[in-house]
């Protein structure tokens, strides 16, 4: 029977030795597009090895992170072609045999060997299998509650310099809660957006049309739209969205665009990180949440979890500073590479197309752009799903060198 030690001894090679391989990428290449373009691998190979070697938590989960022995084999058949050191690459075959071995003893998979660590170090209540049981629970209960449920909350951010202002950022989101059905009892939709420190400097006017008349919102929402009021509450807006109550078929309610100017770079801001966040208020089967991200920033890599918003509220700082507030399973991200072909989604059929429309409003060509996507089945209800993006250039993981 293979041990947790074991499996914290060899995880830990593993991004030991894959660090080393990765920091000696040059300047340009480091960026999982990069890096893949100058190893001249899959997009998303190169992903799960960075992911792999940047990830935090006990070093165990890393088997899940990394990819299988083959995908491993291959980055550093490609990194010798690439004329790197062979003894930096002989350290990292070695971690390679080494997770072979364990796979073999584990059961001969990496799902069985997966499945072995989340056995050894989460209680039963808290597997995958488990904690969908208890969300859905949730879900059910919440929806009761409000009187209303959502087949899927959906969100579209993109992010690019600020023209106006060096080390700053732009970002250009739309929120959409679809295929809404509501009882007769149900409590309105509600979605709150941070104003431009401009609005708030000017105290500029916040009012209904302004906001029920946005070309998202008349093209992405169902017809006839539902009625809007809009209060501003501090630095932020208030959009309230109070739907026919009698009305039964199912209904989609897309608002946006909100556009933040002057959005610290990480590099640039007191906490290192650049944090979004929301909170799925109506309650929905499905969260899918997309990034995309300028070329030029691809050095920005998100990772994201699930907090109670707790005493302290809104988090902003490192994903590990509130442990404490942390909730169990984790949140993936999924890398769906350049520009919107993988952008397609089951759960709405028009996110391409919404994503699409976004660019459009920044004048951006989407060819330019990495996307990513945060998808959870499920999500619970007013926790705070956060996404944190780091820049890996600064990250003293890509160096081999950093604790985890």
């Amino acid at each position: 029977m293979v041990s947790i030690d074991d499996i914290r001894r060899v995880a830990e090679l593993l991004r030991s030795e894959f660090g080393r391989v990765m920091a000696v990428l040059p300047p340009d290449a480091r960026a999982t597009a990069d890096a893949a373009r100058f190893l001249n691998l899959n997009q998303q190979l190169c992903y799960r090895v960075h992911a792999g070697v940047r990830h935090r938590g006990d070093p165990a989960t890393v088997v899940g992170v990394f990819p299988g022995v083959e995908g491993l084999r291959h980055f550093i058949a490609a990194a010798s072609a690439r004329e790197f050191d062979r003894e930096l690459l002989a350290g990292a075959t070695a971690a390679v045999d080494q997770f072979e071995a364990l796979i073999r003893k584990g059961g001969g998979s990496q799902r069985r060997l997966v499945a072995i660590v989340e056995s050894l170090i989460e209680p039963p209540t808290s597997t995958p299998a488990a904690m969908l049981k208890v969300r859905r629970a949730m879900f059910e209960s919440y929806a009761a509650l409000r009187g209303c449920r959502a087949d899927a909350f959906t969100s579209v951010q993109i992010l690019n310099w600020d023209p106006q202002a060096a080390d700053r950022l732009v970002k250009i989101a739309a929120i959409a809660k679809i295929g809404v059905v509501r009882d007769a009892h149900s409590m309105p939709l509600v979605s709150r957006h941070r104003l431009n420190p401009e609005e708030v400097r000017t105290g500029a006017a916040v009012t209904d049309d302004a906001w029920s008349n946005t070309r998202i919102f008349t093209r992405f929402s169902s017809n006839p739209a539902p009625p809007v009021v809009a209060r501003r509450n501090g630095q932020s807006v208030l959009v309230i969205f109070d739907p026919d109550r009698t009305r039964r078929e199912p209904i989609d309610v897309v608002s946006g665009p909100f556009t933040a100017v002057g959005i610290a770079h990480p590099r640039a801001s007191e906490t290192g990180v650049l944090n979004t966040s929301f909170a799925v208020s109506t309650p929905s089967r499905w969260l899918v949440a997309d990034f995309f991200v300028h070329r030029s920033l691809a050095t920005l890599i998100p990772t994201a979890g699930v907090y109670s918003i707790g005493t302290e509220g809104i988090m902003a700082g490192r994903l590990g500073s509130r442990w404490y507030d942390l909730l169990p399973g984790t949140v993936d991200i999924k890398l769906l590479g350049r520009g919107l072909g993988q952008a397609e989604c089951e759960q709405y059929p028009r996110q391409s197309e919404l994503a699409g429309a976004l660019f459009e409003v920044g004048g951006w060509s989407p060819d330019e752009f990495i996307g990513y996507r945060c998808q959870v089945e499920y999500p619970i209800g007013l926790a705070q799903y956060v996404v944190s993006f780091e820049d890996s250039s600064e990250d003293p993981s890509m160096t081999g060198s950093g604790d985890q």
